[in-house]
C-alpha cells in the first residue's frame, strides 16, 4: 500500500546582521589594551541575543506556509497555557507536558525544552518541588540554576517577549517543531582596513538565519504574569 502523505511547506526568510567596529591607534593609546578580542567576543554575543529574538518572533508569530509561502498560518490557540494571574509554576509546566503529550508528541525520543526569564528562574529556585531532592530523582541545580525539571531543559533568556496584557510569553518546545534557515552562521575576525586612514584593525562579527516553525503540535506556550 502507498499511503500519501500530505507535505505542508514551510518557508524561512534570512535576514542577515552585522557588527563592526573600526579599532585605530587613539582607542588603543587611551585604552593602554589591546581589546580587539573583547570586540569580537561583544560581537557575538550581541549577534546571539538577536538569535533569540528572531526565534521567540518566529515562534509566535505567523508562519508562512504552502507552495509559494503565500499562506499564512498563526499559532494555535489550543496550545496556550492561561496565566490564571500566576507567574510560572509547576502547575502551568506540568500542564504544557500534558498538552505535548495529547498532540502525540514523543517525548521520549527528543528533549523538551522550556524558555524562562531570570524573574522566572527566580521563582523556581523558590518552589521546594523544584529544588528539592524529595521530590526529584537527581539534583536539578547547577550553579545554582535550575538547568532542568519535569523532563524540560530550561533555558534563560533576556529576551522573551510580552503580550497585550504584560504577560511573559513562555516558549516550550521539542527540536523538531522549530527549524532554522541558517545561510550564514554567527562568525568574527578582527582585520586591517587599508581603505581608511591609519590602517586600523576592524572587530567585525555577521550571521545571516531566519526561524519558523514546523509543527505547531509540538510548540507550546505559557502565559506568565511577572507583577
Amino acid at each position: 500500500v502507498n499511503v500519501d502523505v500530505v507535505h505542508d511547506g514551510r518557508w524561512v526568510y534570512g535576514e542577515m546582521y552585522d557588527w563592526g567596529k573600526v579599532i585605530d591607534d587613539l582607542d588603543l593609546l587611551q585604552t593602554n589594551i589591546s581589546p580587539q578580542g573583547t570586540y569580537v567576543q561583544s560581537a557575538v554575543a550581541s549577534l546571539n541575543r538577536v538569535s533569540d529574538e528572531l526565534f521567540t518572533a518566529a515562534f509566535f508569530g505567523d508562519a508562512k506556509t504552502g507552495e509559494t509561502g503565500s499562506t499564512t498560518t498563526a499559532f494555535d490557540a489550543s496550545n496556550v497555557v492561561a496565566v490564571n494571574a500566576e507567574g510560572l509554576t509547576v502547575a502551568k509546566m506540568i500542564e504544557a507536558k500534558e498538552i505535548l503529550l495529547s498532540n502525540e508528541v514523543d517525548v521520549d525520543m527528543e528533549d523538551i525544552y522550556i524558555g524562562v526569564s531570570p524573574k522566572q528562574q527566580s521563582d523556581l529556585l523558590a518552589i521546594t518541588q523544584v529544588v528539592s531532592t524529595d521530590f526529584n530523582s537527581k539534583p536539578v541545580l547547577v550553579d545554582g540554576k535550575v538547568t532542568e525539571f519535569l523532563g524540560m531543559k530550561i533555558i534563560v533568556s533576556n529576551r522573551l517577549p510580552v503580550d497585550g496584557n504584560s504577560y511573559r510569553r513562555n516558549p516550550v518546545w521539542v527540536p523538531s517543531g522549530m527549524g532554522c534557515g541558517l545561510w550564514k552562521d554567527i562568525s568574527g575576525v578582527v582585520r586591517n582596513r587599508p581603505d581608511l586612514q591609519g590602517n586600523p584593525d576592524y572587530a567585525e562579527a555577521s550571521m545571516m538565519k531566519g526561524f519558523t516553525r514546523l509543527e505547531e503540535a509540538k510548540c507550546v506556550e505559557i502565559k506568565s504574569s511577572e507583577a
